[in-house]
């Protein structure tokens, strides 16, 4: 129990339960609530549960109903509210506003909100030599990284996380506290001293011989150095493994399609950034959703001059290109600390690192069969207990239609597609929305194995 605010309301008061149901756990949303409810001089409570977040403020008649606006109105950026129920109580005197334990709860259960990309804050954190996350592969915060992967169950506490096994330090536990804190109740918080480490090696020999390669910075220089030779790096992301190897290196990608026994089906390829996206495709109005927090790997005009091999889409005129999203691509791309240079500007990235047919792996198996003998696994022992799929999404007109799944965007945004379909379809019949020179335009949602 977190106690936030101290104010003893005067005079008259009311008090209010609203139930907020929605994509509202895991993004930040109990501590949206209790910083609202201490700007506003109100009392009460906040608390998760499996169905929803219950809030209880207490305090002058107008302020509870700023409150009321604004619960909605300044929700944080990844929070999605479907609903708020709200009933008069009766005041209960309390002094302070407080986030309360979790309970049970029941009824149907609140959506886990989605996987996304690292922040600003957080990048730059990342990269800043004076900040002690510097280059640490996990750095996340309140508004940013894995949540639908790491969940156990709900209401979403770090008890229900695979975090869970993760003990926080002084420093992360104070951060975690700390209602001004960018990291306040982020259950995925960690460190360099308390998170997951990076741990690379070779499966195919010996681990008595071959001892596992440990530590940040030694795992990225052989994941960095496999890569700019020409071999392929199976690593562990946010929903299990994924293959990559140079997408300018012919030779290496035709191995990877041998290895993934596609012979003829278009790869996605990783840009480090969106001026390498710009050289590789017509990125144009499609700027806003490569650099969206969900990063989908988004399908645009190829460059005649694209630098990747003709084997990474053999015969196609478009190119799947996505840019990173997680820390851990971040630093694979990035000079290291003495100079040397990252990995290729251009990584073809398998969404799934698994023999055809397979769903994604949690474990190595899988990943490491397909990879082959030559592979090098770049892993973490951060379990996953969620297997999403690869999000991807096509421009029709101004319109960005996703038609499969990563890191559960699918379930989230049901509504947005709803909502998209119907206005698509009130537009075409005004003939508002069709792209020049083309027929009526059609929403996929979900298309493929892959």
């Amino acid at each position: 129990m977190t106690t936030v605010s101290r104010a003893r309301p005067a005079g008259p008061v009311v008090r209010r339960r609203l139930v907020v149901r929605g994509v509202v756990q895991g993004v930040g949303f109990r501590p949206h609530v209790a910083l609202l409810a201490e700007d506003l001089g109100l009392t009460g409570g906040c608390h998760n549960d499996a169905t929803s977040v219950e809030v209880e403020v207490e305090g002058p008649a107008e302020a509870v109903a700023a409150f009321e606006r604004r619960v909605v109105a300044d929700a944080p950026p990844l929070a999605r509210v479907e609903s708020v129920a709200g009933i008069d109580v009766p005041p209960a005197g309390d002094l302070a506003f407080v986030i309360q334990h979790s309970t049970a709860g029941a009824g149907e259960r609140t959506m886990v909100p989605p996987d996304t990309a690292p922040c600003a804050a957080c990048l730059r954190e990342l990269v800043d030599p004076a900040d002690r996350r510097y280059r640490h592969p996990f750095i996340t915060c309140t508004h940013c990284g894995p949540r639908l992967t790491i969940t156990l169950d709900l209401p979403y506490d770090r008890a229900q996380t695979t975090m869970a096994g993760f003990p926080l330090c002084p420093a992360c536990a104070a951060e975690y506290a700390d209602p001004r804190d960018r990291r306040y109740h982020a259950q995925p918080v960690a460190c360099h001293d308390c998170g997951p480490s990076l741990e690379a090696g070779h499966p195919r020999l010996r681990a008595s011989d071959h001892p596992p390669v440990t530590g940040t910075e030694p795992v990225l220089a052989a994941a960095i150095g496999a890569l700019l030779a020409g071999q392929i790096v199976a690593v562990k992301g946010l929903g299990g493994y994924h293959l990559a190897c140079d997408a300018a290196n012919g030779d290496a990608v035709a191995k990877l399609r041998a290895r993934k026994h596609r012979p003829d089906q278009p790869f996605a390829v990783m840009a480090r950034d969106l001026s390498t996206a710009e050289r590789l495709v017509e990125v144009g109005a499609a700027t806003e959703l490569l650099t969206s927090p969900e990063r989908p790997i988004v399908l645009l005009p190829a460059r005649p001059d694209a630098p990747v091999a003709g084997e990474v889409a053999p015969g196609l005129d478009e190119l799947g290109v996505l840019l990173p999203y997680t820390p851990l691509h971040h630093l694979l791309f990035a000079d290291r600390p003495d100079g040397s240079p990252g990995a290729p500007p251009v990584l073809v990235m398998t969404t799934r690192g698994t023999p055809p047919g397979e769903p994604p792996m949690l474990d190595r198996g899988g990943s490491l069969r397909a990879a082959g003998r030559d592979r090098r696994p770049l892993r973490q022992p951060r379990p996953r207990d969620r297997r999403p799929g690869g999000l991807r999404a096509r421009l029709v007109g101004s319109w960005r239609c996703p038609y499969d799944d990563r890191g559960g965007m699918r379930r989230c945004r049901w509504s947005w597609f709803r909502d998209r379909a119907s206005r698509c379809s009130t537009q075409r019949r005004r003939s508002r929305l069709q792209p020049a020179g083309t027929g009526e335009v059609s929403v996929v949602l979900a298309a493929g194995a892959e």
